[in-house]
């Protein structure tokens, strides 16, 4: 790095995209799976854990979303504070919109095999 200056905004961009991370796999671990994984399921392809080739589409949009709100600190000076404190906006942000979309997917496909039961 060639000064200082330049190790500290890595320093900030690094912790911002951890708290992203952070947010999303302690939500999914600890809220909406209660700290319970089927092992069995973890490697194998089109397991339990695949989603769509390999991709959660919901903390993809989770983790965009929360980088996006605390970036616009940068070019928004009213909106700074969220950029200064990178890792906790972006935490809480990709958590509460992982869990909201994750439980709104879930209802639907739960509405979805209700309707075909019947």
């Amino acid at each position: 790095m060639a000064s200082h200056t330049n190790y500290i905004g890595w320093l900030v961009i690094y912790s911002g995209l951890l708290g992203l991370v952070a947010g999303i796999l302690m939500t999914d671990y600890f809220l909406l799976r209660k700290t319970r994984l089927d092992l069995q399921s973890l490697y194998p392809r089109h397991g339990a854990y695949e989603y769509t080739s390999g991709f959660n589409l919901r903390a993809v949009v989770a983790f965009v979303a929360g980088a996006f709100v605390a970036l616009i600190g940068l070019a928004v000076p009213a909106l700074r504070p969220f950029y200064d404190h990178a890792s906790l906006v972006r935490f809480f942000i990709s958590s509460a919109l992982y869990l909201l979309l994750t439980r709104t997917a879930n209802a639907e496909q739960q509405q979805y095999h209700w309707r075909n039961d019947k």
